[in-house]
């Protein structure tokens, strides 16, 4: 089963791909800094730094980087290989590794959107105890949507947990003295003011506890992605 491969590093001309033999896999791997543009049979097809993606089996290919250089490799097969495929429009297929599906490809959500959006979930891990802030630097702008608190420990006589944007309260306060170890909440209020997090913004889960017997818990923070 061979595979052939066709490798270059882009110089900012246009190169023409043609493997010479009836490929039943072709997979693009973009493998420089900038975007890539793939002119399928007069079709733009943009590869993004670093990642992947199936293309067509008919048509003639042209490639061009978007002001800069970058190797990328174009490897075809005389047999069509397993993979996991995202449906995309009559373009191609995404082609992803295992485990590489995270929010940093997730699409943005709009309001009223005719296409439905992807949720994100970030975890935090509350160890208990005294006061303390559990901080998340958000690698993306988001809008919190819901969150809810798995205990992994009895709670003590009085303490509380609540979600900040910053400094900003997110949800209510929520009470979580007395609770069991099977126990599970979730926050009964969401202040829309506070809710969309920039990019490099602080998502934090505050522990209030006079006895210093709060409870160790995880925080599921479920966000969609904001533009």
């Amino acid at each position: 089963m061979p595979i052939r491969t066709f490798e270059a590093t882009h110089d900012g001309s246009v190169d023409t791909l043609d493997f010479g033999f009836g490929a039943k896999q072709i997979v693009y791997k973009n493998d420089g800094s900038a975007d890539h543009t793939l002119t399928i049979s007069g079709q733009d097809v943009i590869i993004k730094a670093g990642e992947s993606q199936r293309l067509p089996l008919s048509g003639e290919y042209a490639v061009t980087a978007n002001g800069a250089s970058g190797g990328y490799r174009a490897i075809a097969s005389d047999e069509a290989r397993p993979a996991l495929e995202l449906a995309k429009p009559a373009n191609g297929y995404a082609v992803l590794e295992d485990d590489s599906l995270a929010g940093d490809k997730v699409a943005t959500v709009a309001d009223d959107n005719a296409t439905s959006g992807v949720p994100v979930v970030h975890v935090i891990a509350v160890a208990g105890g005294a006061d303390a802030n559990e901080d998340i630097t958000v690698a993306d702008k988001c809008e919190v949507i819901s969150a809810s608190v798995r205990y992994d420990a009895a709670g003590g006589t009085a303490s509380t947990l609540q979600l900040f944007n910053g400094a900003d309260a997110i949800t209510d306060q929520l009470d979580t003295s007395g609770v069991s170890d099977t126990d599970y909440g979730m926050f009964g209020q969401l202040d829309d003011d506070h809710t969309v997090i920039a990019a490099g913004g602080t998502l934090r889960a505050t522990i209030a506890s006079g006895a210093s017997d709060a409870p160790a818990a995880k925080v599921f923070v479920t966000c969609i992605k904001r533009a």
